[in-house]
C-alpha cells in the first residue's frame, strides 16, 4: 500500500526563521487517495503545548485524520511506550494515548505502529481499546494492509 507524506515540517531553526513556516499540509487525504495512496503520514510536532504554530499543527493533523477516515484511509498512530516519559520532552505515545487520539479524531479504525518489541501485543491492543471503541490493528513488518 503506498503511503504518502502529507505534510512538511521545519526542524532547522535558521530555515524556520527564513521561511516563516513551521508546518504546512502539502496534500489532503482526499488528494492522496485520488493518487492511489493507501494511507497518509503526518507528523504531530512534539514540544511546548503553547503557541500558535504548535496549535496549528495539532489542528491540521486532527483535520487530516478525520478526512482520511471519511475517504477510507486508516489512521496510523505510533504506540511505542508502556508509560509516558517521566521527565523531559515527550517523544512517543503510549498505546492508550494512541487510542485517545483515534477517539478524538472520530475515526472507525486505527493501525498502531512503532510498537516496541518489548511490549506484548495483546497488552498494547487492550490499552488502546480502553480509549478507542473502533477497529484496532497492530502493524507488523512485511504485512500488507488494505485501505
Amino acid at each position: 500500500m503506498p503511503v504518502v507524506r502529507a505534510d512538511w515540517t521545519v526542524i532547522d531553526d535558521a530555515w524556520k526563521a527564513d521561511s516563516g513556516e513551521f508546518h504546512r499540509v502539502v496534500v489532503t487525504p482526499a488528494e492522496a487517495a485520488a493518487m492511489g495512496a493507501g494511507a497518509i503520514c503526518m507528523y504531530l510536532i512534539g514540544g511546548p503545548a503553547t503557541g500558535e504554530m504548535f496549535a496549528g499543527n495539532v489542528a491540521a493533523v486532527a483535520k487530516a485524520a478525520h478526512e482520511a477516515d471519511r475517504v477510507g484511509l486508516p489512521l496510523i498512530v505510533e504506540a511505542t511506550l508502556p508509560r509516558p516519559e517521566r521527565t523531559g520532552i515527550r517523544g512517543h505515545l503510549t498505546p492508550q494515548e494512541a487510542g485517545e487520539h483515534a477517539q478524538k479524531a472520530n475515526v472507525k479504525r486505527v493501525l498502531l505502529t512503532h510498537v516496541s518489541d518489548e511490549l506484548d501485543e495483546l497488552w498494547v491492543s487492550k490499552c488502546a481499546k480502553r480509549a478507542f471503541g473502533g477497529q484496532i490493528a497492530i502493524a507488523r513488518e512485511g504485512a500488507v494492509y488494505e485501505a
